[in-house]
């Protein structure tokens, strides 16, 4: 089963390129585009839609910080239809076991090639309604001296559908990239229960 969803994490990643580029990604309660400006100073980069060649598979939005990190939200329902704000649902821990798994498989390509360490998994609160998210950490060590990398990926439902945030930074950048994505992370959160309370 994980092996079957890291290849549709992976054949997604693939496909990106033939995504809409520019489509607003919105906000599935409020059908409102994203915010320009999120979180500490992130700035929204980009959107795509997903929907028009695999219905389901939602959005996604790239954010950049000044600094020059970037992180990408997703926003989609996957198959699963309305997705309730239910905490521990088993179907996003198979989402969030495949997104790595889908991370591993990547970097054992031949033209990337790395190691996964360290990895973490642990449900923590997040927002100002402290929603319980999945979040997830390792340290991708690239083969041929390239500098370590950090990957984050934060996981929950709102508004009837599956949120997921991904940050990629070097690890030397640590000490600042992890506050600034936890912060990305809650105001994302605080985002997908807009138009529910």
């Amino acid at each position: 089963m994980i092996r079957w969803l890291a290849g549709i994490a992976l054949g997604m990643a693939v496909t990106g390129a033939q995504a809409q580029d520019g489509e607003p990604c919105r906000h599935p309660r409020t059908q409102q585009e994203l915010p320009q400006v999120l979180g500490p100073a992130f700035i929204r980069a980009g959107t795509h839609s997903f929907e028009a060649k695999f219905p389901g598979q939602g959005c996604s939005v790239r954010y950049q910080h000044p600094s020059g990190m970037w992180a990408d939200g997703y926003i989609y329902q996957g198959g699963h239809g309305v997705v309730q704000d239910t905490a521990r649902d088993p179907r996003l821990m198979d989402e969030f076991q495949s997104v790595f798994a889908g991370i591993r498989q990547m970097w054992s390509q031949d033209q990337r090639k790395g190691k996964l360490l360290d990895m973490q998994g642990r449900y923590e609160s997040r927002g100002k309604v402290a929603v319980e998210v999945m979040v997830g950490s390792a340290t991708i060590e690239p083969e041929g001296g390239a500098a370590p990398l950090r990957t984050h990926v934060q996981l929950w439902s709102g508004s009837g559908a599956i949120w997921k945030l991904r940050a990629t930074f070097p690890k030397a950048d640590q000490a600042a990239s992890d506050p600034a994505v936890q912060a990305l992370g809650e105001a994302l959160v605080d985002l997908s229960r807009e138009g529910s309370l």
